[in-house]
């Protein structure tokens, strides 16, 4: 243990669950030495870093006169409606006795199947959601939230009952029965609709809770910002390489490949080679 301990590469105690919240605090806590200030925090949805922050001097913050905002990465923020939507559709099911002298149970979907809730309507429904957040950035929560909403209201309309309040207004609009009103026409059936389904009230209910819970007044003001952590997952994504991170490696090596990542980000991949910091043609 004597000879061990000098030059152990350990650095941590504690669990890996509060690793990332514990590395926030310090560097929130350093930052200020470093004569700059951390003032958005850009997360995928896990508030405990952010929460480890504001409790900083004792609840005053890292910087006690100024303020930490959270914000949400639009990518991964997006992608919860799919997923979602998702875990709804299989748990909307009910089960079945197979006719027959051989009695087997099935499991039959509710909402999946022609006109419903299918996969590629998911997936049209998540890129909808995902597009009305990247197209009203920086403007209001309100907005955001209607454009939002827009995609599965309309989605739902039928000649009978159509659902277009959300929809943008105009001869401009992508909407088709906005289009229609805007140039005083009659509008069209919703039979033409290349992405239309229809559930029963019980289900679009729990349909209607996700999207509402998504686009609360405080995730939409997280939104407007339009922050993402693509630059750090390209950077991530560079050390991995020279350190994946599904594998063991001693700490030098993670301070090698840091090193490494550094210098070409910075200067290119030709100027940052190892062969040309060490001066071989």
């Amino acid at each position: 243990m004597r000879k061990h301990v000098p030059n152990c590469d350990k650095n941590y105690d504690g669990t890996a669950k509060n690793m990332e919240a514990d590395a926030a605090v310090l560097m929130w806590g350093r930052s200020e030495e470093l004569k700059f200030r951390y003032t958005t925090l850009v997360s995928d949805g896990d508030s405990s870093a952010f929460n480890k922050i504001c409790a900083m001097n004792n609840g005053a913050g890292p910087y006690r006169n100024v303020t930490v905002e959270k914000a949400e990465c639009i990518n991964h923020f997006s992608k919860r409606l799919a997923t979602q939507l998702r875990n709804f559709q299989k748990t909307a099911v009910e089960l079945k006795e197979t006719k027959g002298n051989v009695k087997k149970t099935r499991r039959m979907s509710l909402v999946k199947g022609k006109g419903k809730l299918t996969d590629v309507t998911i997936q049209k429904l998540a890129s909808y959601f995902t597009k009305a957040i990247r197209d009203n950035i920086n403007t209001d929560w309100k907005r955001m939230r209607d454009a939002c909403l827009s995609g599965l209201f309309h989605t739902t309309s039928t000649d009978e009952k159509p659902m277009h309040v959300h929809c943008p207004k105009g001869k401009e609009s992508w909407c088709f029965y906005q289009q229609d009103i805007a140039n005083e026409k009659t509008p069209r059936s919703h039979k033409t609709m290349r992405v239309h389904f229809q559930l029963p009230s019980v289900h679009m209910t729990e349909v209607l809770k996700i999207y509402y819970n998504l686009v609360s007044d405080d995730n939409m003001t997280k939104c407007l910002k339009g922050k993402t952590q693509n630059p750090n997952e390209s950077l991530h994504q560079r050390v991995w390489k020279l350190a994946p991170k599904h594998q063991f490696v001693s700490r030098v090596m993670v301070e090698f490949a840091m090193a490494m990542t550094a210098v070409n980000y910075n200067a290119g991949y030709v100027m940052g080679s190892l062969n040309n910091l060490l001066g071989l043609p």
